[in-house]
C-alpha cells in the first residue's frame, strides 16, 4: 500500500482488526472517538515539536546535532506546518484559499506542505494548478519536487523534466533519494515515461544506487 492513495485520517479497532484493514474514520458510530484522538494527536505533535514536518535532507543539514533544541527554536513554524497539513481534513472548497496562500508564501516549508496537502485532495485540487506551476522553479529543490509530484499525480503536466532537473542539481543524498521515490511512484503508478540516461547525479551513494538499478530494470526496490 506504500504508493496507494490514502485518506487523510484512518481509525482502526486494533483489538478486532489487528491488521488495520477496516478504516472506521467515516463511521458515524466512531465520530466521537475520532474527534478525541484527532485533538490529542494535534496537541501532541505541537507539544513535541514534531520534526517530521521537515524533509530528511533539511534535518541532516540543520538539526542532526540537537533535534530537540531545533524543535524548540522552530516551535511556531512547526505549529504553522501542522495547520497546513490539517487542511486535508476539510472539504476542498474550504481548504482552497488557505492552500493557495501557503503556496504563495515567502516561507519555503509552507510552500512545501501546501503541495503535499494538495496532493491528498487529488483531482479535487485542480483549481490550484496555476499556483503550483509557479513552484516548479522554486529556489528550494524539495518544493519544486513536491509541486511536480502534485501536478503529475493529477495529470496536470509531465512531472519528469522537473524531477530530473532536481536530481541533476541536488548535492544532497537525502534529496536525491526522496526525488527518486517520487519518480518511481509517478512512473509505476501514474504511467509517466522516465529516461534514466538524462540523470547526471552530482552526488552518489546511500540508497540512490538501488533506485537507479530498479529504474534501469537491474534490481528491485
Amino acid at each position: 500500500q506504500f504508493h496507494q492513495a490514502r485518506p487523510p485520517e484512518q481509525l482502526f479497532d486494533i483489538e478486532t482488526d489487528p491488521h488495520e484493514v477496516n478504516n472506521l474514520a467515516n463511521d458515524p458510530r466512531h465520530a466521537g472517538a475520532l474527534k478525541e484522538l484527532r485533538a490529542r494527536m494535534q496537541k501532541r505533535l505541537r507539544e513535541i515539536n514534531d520534526l517530521s514536518f521537515y524533509p530528511e535532507s533539511h534535518m541532516v543539514k540543520e538539526a542532526l546535532g540537537n533535534g530537540v533544541e531545533y524543535g524548540k527554536k522552530h516551535h511556531a513554524e512547526v505549529e504553522r506546518l501542522a495547520a497546513i497539513s490539517d487542511l486535508a481534513l476539510l472539504a476542498f472548497e474550504d481548504a482552497r484559499k488557505p492552500l493557495a496562500r501557503a503556496m504563495g508564501s515567502d516561507k519555503q516549508w509552507d510552500r512545501y506542505w501546501a503541495c503535499i496537502t494538495a496532493s491528498v485532495f487529488g483531482k479535487s485540487a485542480k483549481p490550484l494548478v496555476h499556483d503550483a506551476k509557479k513552484l516548479l522553479s522554486d529556489e528550494n529543490l524539495m518544493v519544486r519536487a513536491r509541486a511536480a509530484e502534485f501536478l503529475g499525480s493529477i495529470k496536470a503536466l509531465d512531472p519528469m523534466p522537473t524531477l530530473i532537473g532536481v536530481l541533476n542539481e541536488s548535492k544532497s543524498t537525502q534529496e536525491i533519494l526522496l526525488t527518486f521515490n517520487m519518480v518511481v511512484y509517478l512512473r509505476d503508478y501514474k504511467g509517466y515515461a522516465f529516461d534514466l540516461s538524462q540523470v547526471k547525479l552530482k552526488t552518489k551513494g546511500g540508497e540512490s544506487s538501488r533506485r537507479t538499478d530498479y529504474l534501469s530494470g537491474k534490481g528491485k526496490l
